[in-house]
């Protein structure tokens, strides 16, 4: 079912640009051979509907061709990062045994290391007895035949959350859901074959697959595809200006980063009509500065990785640069009463076809109830439907004066040109009471009692931090979110 989005613009336009890749093109019809024939070569191995391959590459053309193989036989995936831990990759290899291991030659090593320590799966590598060399050529098995089911409820994907919110998990999705993952969100932002889409986000993760990479295909645009390690600002923008991109999408540190690029800088951005911002909060002085500069609005948006795009804020016009936006197409979205006292406010809760059916594990605690996934974030809505997200349920915190919500303080304090990074959560110091701790990753010397009394000009002494540290760095996911349940605090 996911596979014919793509294949219908195989057969109507085989002849149009699908992908460019570091040089690298490939047509519509091209990339369906290929598909068929990586599909081909799977099923020769003996993989199909029960099969899961684990899979591991870089952003480039032949893990596209993997992940519709793998659909097209109804086989499942579990896409993982290439900047995951050996430790980290066994831990969820050993809760979903695959069958094989897919993986580019320069995580080979880590793979046959985690093979040996789960004790399952077959690796296939470029030095391996079937190398990539072999699953993506001709190599004669045109007599292969391939299945014609739909495979409409067959569970096809496992994304492995990147544990913001605590321990990772397990996420399962259909084919079906995962097909109306496109569908609605390519119906929301009017995606059409004349668009011309840059992903520089993972390919592993949920975003730079199932919002930037798969919505474009599915709807027969072109793709260029970067990887953001190897895609500084600079390069990012001279690839929209030059290939007249007209959907982009990345993180808010990636906006930051443009922002701050030298004044003499100068690149033309006007052939963007979506630049999306997901996976962690928008600040408004990122918002604002990149308007500012470029000229272009941000499309401040939101979502879970069992439920993908949830919100955007594609066509708010005026001086409001924070909403989320309203649900998209295909999303019912409501707003309950979760106990926190906030006038106005409460948690989201929504449902859809396109999301999550379940996590894989069974001990893992289900955000799905009463046929609706309670997100656990805090939002409020106003009289256009539009949404704003506030904080997770989880990190209100709790002081003698009211409720402080973390991106309040986070906000004041990213105002200061010495930082670069800031991340606020509740804290713990032993006397039974949860207290704010602002942790701060600074770009130049700054003390305490600067953000302090920076702070005092900016909010009312109960939304002050009682803790304030600094770091280094951050512990982040592989999108860069910053991995607040990881941040821990020992009062002085």
């Amino acid at each position: 079912m996911f596979y014919s989005l793509l294949a219908s613009h195989a057969r109507t336009t085989p002849g149009k640009i699908a992908i460019v890749n570091e040089g690298r093109t490939i047509t519509y019809g091209e990339l369906d051979a290929l598909i068929e024939r990586t599909a081909k070569n799977l099923t020769a191995l003996g993989m199909g509907p029960s099969t899961l391959v684990a899979a591991c590459f870089d952003n480039n053309i032949e893990y596209l061709a993997l992940y519709y193989a793998i659909a097209r036989i109804g086989a499942r995936i579990a896409p993982l990062s290439v900047t995951l831990s050996s430790d980290d990759i066994t831990r969820y290899c050993r809760e979903c045994r695959p069958d094989y291991y897919i993986v580019q030659q320069g995580y080979f090593e880590t793979y046959q290391e985690v093979a040996r320590r789960v004790e399952t799966g077959v690796i296939i590598s470029e030095s391996t007895p079937h190398s990539l060399a072999w699953l993506f050529g001709d190599d004669g098995n045109h007599h292969v035949s391939l299945p014609t089911e739909a495979w409409k409820e067959q569970e096809f994907v496992i994304h492995y959350t990147s544990g913001t919110t605590g321990e990772p998990k397990g996420i399962i999705q259909s084919q079906e859901g995962h097909a109306c993952r496109m569908q609605t969100w390519a119906s929301t932002a009017g995606l059409t074959n004349e668009d011309r889409t840059l992903c520089m986000l993972a390919l592993t993760h949920a975003y730079g697959a199932d919002i930037i990479t798969f919505p474009a295909l599915s709807t027969g645009g072109t793709l260029y595809l970067l990887d953001i390690r190897r895609a500084p600002p600079e390069r990012v923008l001279r690839t929209i200006e030059a290939e007249k991109i007209t959907v982009f999408g990345s993180l808010p540190w990636f906006y930051k980063e443009m922002n701050e690029l030298p004044e003499d800088f100068r690149a033309d951005v006007s052939s963007l009509r979506i630049a999306m911002c997901g996976a962690t909060p928008l600040t408004e002085d990122i918002a604002r500065g990149f308007s500012e500069r470029y000229g272009k609005r941000i499309n401040n948006s939101y979502g879970l990785t069992e439920t993908c795009l949830l919100t955007s804020n594609l066509f708010r016009t005026g001086d409001d640069v924070m909403s989320i936006g309203p649900a998209i197409d295909g999303v019912e979205a409501e707003v309950r009463d979760c106990g926190i006292g906030i006038p106005g406010t409460g948690e989201l809760v929504v449902r859809s076809k396109a999301f999550a059916v379940r996590y894989f594990s069974s001990s893992v605690p289900s955000l799905w109830r009463d046929g609706w996934i309670h997100t656990g974030d805090l939002v409020r809505r106003d009289e256009g439907g539009n949404f704003y997200a506030l904080a997770r349920v989880s990190e209100v915190i709790d002081v003698e004066s009211g409720k402080l919500l973390p991106f309040e303080v986070e906000e004041a304090v990213d105002q200061l040109a010495q930082v670069k990074e800031v991340a606020v959560v509740p804290v713990d110091d032993g006397s039974g009471v949860k207290k704010a701790g602002a942790f701060i990753v600074p770009r130049a010397p700054l003390t305490e009692e600067e953000v302090r009394e920076h702070l005092r000009g900016k909010l009312p002494d109960y939304k002050i931090p009682a803790y304030i540290r600094f770091r280094d760095s951050f512990p982040k996911s592989v999108t860069g979110k910053v991995l607040k349940a990881k941040l821990t605090l020992s009062p002085r």
